[in-house]
């Protein structure tokens, strides 16, 4: 079976669960356990007050990859690594 570990779904105001899509076929019936974690968005997890733009050129993230030869591009570089981020984050993102 199949079956990704994590399932999508929406707790309604009466707080009744409700599945974000249908489940596969290949799913047991019977009894489970349902673990409840809040969606958290990106927004959410940053604090309230932003770097200005002089902080973060002070910061000594800034230039840190300049020195690394196996890079190659930097901005193709960084996208594909927000690009893996993201799949990381979707559990869906390489189920079939």
């Amino acid at each position: 079976m199949a079956i990704p570990d994590v399932i999508e779904a929406t707790i309604t105001d009466d707080r009744r669960l409700v599945l974000d899509g249908e489940l596969p076929p290949d799913v047991p019936v019977g009894r489970v356990r349902i673990i409840i974690l809040p969606h958290i968005t990106i927004d959410e997890s940053y604090g309230t007050n932003p770097a200005t733009a002089a902080e973060i050129l002070a910061s000594p993230l800034v230039g840190f990859w300049a020195d690394r030869d196996d890079i190659g591009d930097p901005a193709e570089y960084a996208l594909r690594m927000r690009r893996e981020a993201a799949e990381r984050r979707d559990p869906w993102a390489h189920w079939e």
